[in-house]
C-alpha cells in the first residue's frame, strides 16, 4: 500500500466517511497508475530511442563502407590510367630515338625508358599505398561507428530501465 493510500485510509478512520476514503484510495490509486504508464512510456521511448541511435550508426558505418568501396575502385581505375600512360611515354620516347637515328635498345636510350616506367611505378605504388591507408581509416571508422552504435543503445536502455525502476522505488 503507498503512502497516500496509508493516509487517506487513516482520513476515512478520523471521521470523513468511507466514501471520502474510496474516492482517494481511488484516485491515489489513479496516480500510481499514471505513474506507472508514464514509467512504461518512457521505457518504450528509451526502447525506441537505442533503437534510432543504433540505426543511424549503422547507416554511417554502411556510408564508410561505401566510401572504401568507391575509394578501390577509383583506386584501380588510377592505376589503369597510369599504367597506360606510362607505356605511352615510353613508347613515345622509343618512337623518338628511332627518328633522331638513335638505337633504342644500346646505351642510354634504354635507361631513359627504364627510369620513364621505373618513376611511373613509383607514382603507382605511392598512389595505392594512399588509397589502401584511406580505406582502412573508412573501414575502421565503420567498425568504430558500428562499436559506438551498439554501446550506445545499450546505454540508453539501461538508463531508461533505472529511470523506470527509480519512478517504482
Amino acid at each position: 500500500m503507498c503512502v497516500f493510500t496509508a493516509i487517506a485510509l487513516a482520513g476515512g478512520a478520523a471521521g470523513f466517511g468511507a466514501g471520502a476514503t474510496v474516492a482517494t484510495t481511488g484516485l491515489l490509486a489513479g496516480t500510481t497508475l499514471g505513474s506507472a504508464a508514464l514509467s512504461d512510456a518512457g521505457l518504450l521511448f528509451g526502447g525506441y530511442s537505442a533503437y534510432t541511435s543504433y540505426q543511424t550508426s549503422k547507416q554511417q558505418a554502411n556510408v564508410y563502407d561505401y566510401q572504401a568501396d568507391v575509394n578501390a575502385t577509383n583506386a584501380a581505375l588510377r592505376e589503369d590510367d597510369q599504367l597506360r600512360a606510362m607505356r605511352r611515354n615510353t613508347s613515345t620516347q622509343i618512337a623518338q630515338f628511332g627518328a633522331l637515328g638513335v638505337d633504342p635498345l644500346t646505351g642510354s636510350a634504354p635507361l631513359v625508358v627504364a627510369d620513364t616506367a621505373r618513376n611511373a611505378y613509383y607514382d603507382i605504388f605511392n598512389d595505392n599505398f594512399s588509397s589502401q591507408t584511406e580505406r582502412n581509416t573508412l573501414t575502421a571508422s565503420a567498425a568504430n561507428t558500428r562499436t559506438s552504435g551498439k554501446e550506445k543503445a545499450v546505454g540508453t536502455l539501461i538508463g531508461a530501465t533505472v529511470k523506470s525502476a527509480e519512478r517504482y522505488a
